[in-house]
């Protein structure tokens, strides 16, 4: 619910800053808080998560109207920052949650970090295509290699003695650190040259 949430920020965030109406910020926000998770259940032929449990479609709304409301409200004008932050958070959530419920049906492990990796990125990929950017993913910036690293850590730490929870705080810490990390010093793998 939590990565429902921030990942429907930051499509709203992205509907503000294309100047969308209400029904486009609910759209956009609707799409990269469930978009990974859609593609992953159905590649895995497990029930698609939102589907049975309304409370999803309710979170992905309420998260796009209450940034309406508070942009509207205020002059307060979100840094492109918040929106790559708040972008890495559902990243880092994503990835992680995604390579669990992959790691549940009892796929390979090769297999669930690739789902991983497609849930935390899916979501985004579809909110930038939508609003005719170049979705993150596809920029120098490390993206989905981050939702591999937080996906592959959360693997790794599945062989060790450690509590689910430990395990899971970790792997999103871990992910969401190297992010920010490539936000703030631009680290990224080497790009093609022209």
């Amino acid at each position: 619910m939590i990565g429902v949430a921030v990942f429907a920020l930051s499509g709203a965030l992205v509907a503000r800053e294309k100047e969308l109406d209400l029904f486009g910020g609910i759209v956009m926000a609707f799409v990269t808080a469930v978009g990974g998770g859609t593609f992953r259940d159905l590649v895995l032929d497990v029930p698609v998560f939102w589907i049975d449990d309304s409370n999803y479609i309710l979170i992905a709304v309420g998260a796009a109207i209450a940034a309406l409301l508070v942009v509207r409200s205020s002059k307060y004008h979100f840094p492109r920052r918040t929106l790559l932050v708040d972008d890495a958070a559902g990243l880092a959530l994503f990835a992680v949650l995604g390579t669990q419920k992959a790691m549940g049906q009892e796929v390979a492990i090769a297999t669930a970090i690739l789902m991983g990796i497609l849930t935390g990125i899916g979501g985004g990929m579809i909110r930038d295509v939508m609003a005719q950017k170049v979705p993150l993913v596809l920029r120098s910036e490390l993206y989905a290699t981050v939702a591999a690293i937080g996906a592959g850590s959360y693997v790794i730490l599945s062989f060790l003695p450690l509590p689910y929870l430990v395990q899971t705080i970790l792997s999103i810490v871990i992910a969401l650190v190297i992010r920010i990390g490539a936000i703030k010093w631009k680290w990224s793998l080497p790009v093609y040259p022209r």
